[in-house]
């Protein structure tokens, strides 16, 4: 049975990966195709808060990681011991 913290590792990590290479397609795009000068600062705004929580994301879900790898190691040592 999964724990809550690897449920949260998955999609966080899902979450996290999809916004980064999306902050990536994003900015490709806008370099590529916007000729109008006008809109850079929305795609700039665009690129910095899907990349900023991308990388939150990562991080959290790195966090969960070693929450569920802890508490792997104390199950599996705790029922060493009993048994």
């Amino acid at each position: 049975m999964a724990s809550n913290h690897y449920d949260q590792w998955i999609f966080k990590s899902i979450l996290g990966f999809t916004l980064i290479i999306a902050s990536v397609f994003l900015t490709f795009y806008s370099i590529a195709y916007l000729k109008d000068t006008s809109r850079w600062v929305l795609y700039a705004v665009l690129v910095s808060v899907t990349l900023g929580i991308g990388v939150s994301s990562v991080c959290s879900a790195f966090v969960h990681k070693m929450k569920h790898d802890i508490r792997h190691r104390q199950k599996a040592h705790e029922h060493q011991k009993e048994g």
